[in-house]
């Protein structure tokens, strides 16, 4: 069931992402730029080495079922922002990419489509997770959160809890 919800988002991501691949085509008879789903590429930088195998199975899946190439290009661990400013500036810059929250929409945000009219979006069920400008536009969907916590308790603090009996459960 996971696998299913995972295809799913990626498929349609790469949908709206194959929308942007056309955003440079002439309208002088290509079939391309009017919107020939059976041709066009999608390139998608992966950010999370530890799931490189997944998104190539995905994107072998992605072009059996449609015909679209799909390029996964994997960067290495620590390296992805580095790697996406070079990518970004190469005439085949990725289709599809990741950032880090509102911090990395900053640096990235004039390469996003808006989303707000895309099929993805419409199948949101909450924009805690979605990345939207001052206008309203949707620059990003998270499709994965993580989270770690770190719990600290200073000696003045365990001290308080003994001295006053008070149980802490975790």
């Amino acid at each position: 069931m996971k696998k299913k919800k995972i295809l799913a988002l990626v498929l349609a991501a790469s949908m709206a992402g194959g929308m942007l691949a056309g955003c440079g085509a002439t309208s002088g008879g290509d079939e391309t730029a009017k919107g020939d789903k059976s041709s066009g590429k999608v390139y998608y930088l992966n950010f999370k080495p530890e799931q490189a195998d997944q998104w190539v199975e995905l994107a072998k899946e992605y072009t059996d079922e449609t015909g679209v190439q799909v390029d996964v290009q994997t960067a290495a661990s620590g390296t992805y922002e580095s790697q996406l400013k070079s990518e970004m500036a190469k005439d085949e810059a990725p289709t599809l990419f990741q950032v880090n929250g509102p911090v990395g929409l900053a640096t990235w945000k004039d390469y996003c489509y808006d989303l707000k009219d895309s099929d993805v979006y419409k199948n949101v069920e909450s924009d805690d997770f979605v990345l939207k400008d001052d206008s309203g536009a949707v620059d990003g969907i998270a499709y994965v959160i993580e989270t770690y916590e770190i719990i600290a308790m200073t000696f003045q603090t365990a001290m308080f809890i003994k001295m006053s009996s008070l149980t802490i459960i975790y």
